[in-house]
């Protein structure tokens, strides 16, 4: 292979845009308290990263307690009889009930049914209900979390070797 057509295959390949993962997941009202890690989702973002997160179903709820405490992701209480409003948590305000979202250890943001996000810091998406007392709660929200799929290292090592080897290539010609 040529250099010039080494380095452009390289160039394309850089510019290609990147492939986006969507991972669903059954966030549970019992498991993604606040008061722990919350739902771990194992998709690990990188501070200033562009996600999306997604109620699939936007009429989905969970209930925190006994009646009449069931909510949608953006926490409505669902019977509509009841307003629980604001509750701070961990330097953080949100309406109780609410999806809430987390990468690392960095702020509480505020998701319910979902939108676009930039990641604030890198680390690993977590999933959590706002609610503090959690032993009582039940249900789960599906969500759709879709986050870029970076390049592996091995596959810009591949693409350096190719145009590596397009460069000894030429140069063996001009001595021959």
């Amino acid at each position: 292979m040529k250099l010039g057509t080494s380095l452009a295959v390289a160039a394309m390949l850089a510019a290609a845009p990147v492939a986006a993962a969507t991972i669903q997941h059954d966030v549970g009202a019992a498991v993604a308290n606040i008061n722990g890690a919350g739902y771990v989702t194992g998709q690990s973002l990188t501070a200033g990263q562009s996600f999306s997160v997604m109620v699939t179903d936007p009429e989905d709820t969970w209930s925190l307690g006994a009646p009449p405490r069931t909510f949608r992701a953006n926490g409505k209480e669902i019977s509509g009889t009841v307003d629980y409003g604001g509750f701070s948590f961990g330097g953080a305000t949100f309406d109780f009930g609410a999806l809430v979202g987390r990468i690392g250890t960095g702020d509480f943001f505020f998701i319910g049914l979902g939108g676009v996000f930039n990641a604030t810091t890198s680390g690993a998406l977590s999933l959590f209900t706002w609610d503090t007392q959690y032993g009582d709660n039940s249900g789960s929200i599906m969500v759709d979390v879709t986050a870029p799929v970076p390049v592996p290292a091995a596959g810009l090592l591949l693409l350096s070797a190719l145009a590596m080897g397009g460069v000894v290539s030429r140069s063996r010609r001009k001595a021959a």
